[in-house]
C-alpha cells in the first residue's frame, strides 16, 4: 500500500520536526513515499521543473500526477493534444506509473460524454495507467480496464485489480475538506483497505489536515491497531 497526499505545497516541515531539508518537497519525502501532484491541474510545468522534482526525492519515492485542467475542465477532452503531450512527457520525467483524470461536477454522464472519455482514453499511451475521478457519475463494465477513483468513506468502488482512493473529509458537505477524521474513522478505514489486497492500493489523504491523517494513518497500520 501507498500513502501519501494530495500536494506538498501546504506542508510545514517543521511541524513535524523536520528541520534539514532543501525544499518543501524534499522534506515531504522524508515523510511519505508517495504524492499526487496537483500541481500540473493548475498549470503546465517546464520540464526542468519535472526533473528537479525527481532529482530531490529518492529513487524509490512514486509520484502520481494529475491531469491538467484544460484537458478536462475547460476543453473537455476535445482537441487537447498538446496539453496531454505534455502531461504525458511530465509523467515519463517523474516516472509515474498513473495519471489521475478528473471531471468537473458539471461533466454530466450522458451517453454523449461518456464517448468522449472513452474516445480520448483510447488515444493515450498505455505505458501508463489512468484513474478516473468522473465526480457524480456511475461505474459501468465499459470503465473496467482503468482505475475507478472514489473516496471509500462516500461510495463503494468496484472490484479491481489496483485501488486509487482520495479521501476529502467526512461527512460529504461544504465544509468536507476541513474535516479532520477521527480515531473511529480511520479505524474504519483500516478494516476497508485491509480486506482489500494492501499491495495494491494508493490512498492520498486531500483535506486540510491530509499530512496529520496520513501519517496517523499509517501509524495505526503499522502498530496493528
Amino acid at each position: 500500500m501507498r500513502i501519501g497526499t494530495c500536494g506538498w505545497g501546504l506542508l510545514r516541515p517543521k511541524q513535524f520536526g523536520i528541520l534539514e531539508y532543501s525544499s518543501v518537497l524534499e522534506a515531504y519525502s522524508q515523510l511519505f513515499d508517495t504524492v499526487e501532484v496537483n500541481y500540473t491541474f493548475y498549470r503546465l510545468p517546464r520540464a526542468d521543473t519535472a526533473k528537479n522534482w525527481r532529482k530531490i526525492v529518492p529513487e524509490s519515492f512514486i509520484f502520481t500526477v494529475k491531469m491538467f485542467r484544460g484537458v478536462t475542465h475547460e476543453n473537455r477532452f476535445k482537441n487537447t493534444e498538446e496539453e496531454t503531450e505534455r502531461i504525458l512527457e511530465i509523467a515519463e520525467i517523474l516516472k509515474a506509473p498513473i495519471i489521475l483524470i478528473q471531471t468537473p461536477k458539471s461533466f454530466k454522464q450522458t451517453g454523449e460524454n461518456e464517448k468522449t472519455v472513452l474516445e480520448y482514453l483510447s488515444t493515450l499511451d498505455k505505458r501508463y495507467m489512468y484513474a478516473l475521478e468522473l465526480r457524480g457519475w456511475v461505474w459501468k463494465p465499459k470503465f473496467s480496464e482503468w482505475l475507478w477513483v472514489v473516496d471509500p468513506f462516500a461510495q463503494k468502488p468496484p472490484e479491481q485489480d489496483e485501488y486509487y482512493f482520495r479521501l476529502h473529509g467526512k461527512p460529504p458537505g461544504k465544509r468536507m475538506y476541513h474535516y479532520r477524521y477521527t480515531e473511529s474513522d480511520l479505524l474504519q478505514l483500516k478494516d476497508f483497505v485491509e480486506k482489500l489486497n494492501r499491495e495494491q492500493v494508493w490512498l492520498f489523504f486531500n483535506n486540510v489536515w491530509m499530512y496529520e491523517d496520513a501519517l496517523r494513518f499509517r501509524r495505526m497500520l503499522h502498530e496493528g491497531r
